[in-house]
């Protein structure tokens, strides 16, 4: 999908407009691995996987009421979800060839009652490149 209608997609189903987008790509090699969490920021992220060696690829791990489960993807596959809510991890891969992916995170804009929307707070390390917007 192109960035406008992922960006469409993201506040339709946060219902509020976006204030800001974060965007970048991690690149693991084998044994690298993110262990289960929940992250702090961010309303909606859309992970596409670009590259891995396995198809499908089972990295990805999301834990929902049923208890963990993997969400196979192949390259070009994108799993669009609310990572501050659901626990998720990214598991290792023993494979040579790297698996890289793409995220974007979207936070909803929220305003101050001043009219000012308020700063959203982000923990990103691969961060590739930062888009900004006001929706």
């Amino acid at each position: 999908m192109a960035q406008k209608q992922v960006t469409e997609l993201a506040c339709n189903l946060m219902k509020t407009s976006i204030g800001k987008i974060r965007a970048w790509t991690n690149y693991y090699v084998a044994g690298e691995r993110i262990s289960w969490h929940k992250d702090c920021a961010g309303d909606i992220q859309l992970l596409l996987l670009l590259a891995a060696a396995d198809s499908p690829d089972l990295s990805l791990w999301l834990r929902g009421r049923a208890g963990p489960r993997p969400f196979p993807l192949t390259p070009g596959d994108a799993v669009l979800f609310s990572a501050t809510r659901v626990e998720h991890e990214t598991a290792a891969s023993t494979e040579t060839t790297p698996r890289i992916t793409a995220v974007m995170r979207f936070f909803a804009l929220h305003e101050t009652g001043l009219g000012f929307p308020t700063p959203a707070k982000s923990h990103a390390t691969h961060v590739a490149a930062i888009y900004e917007m006001c929706g």
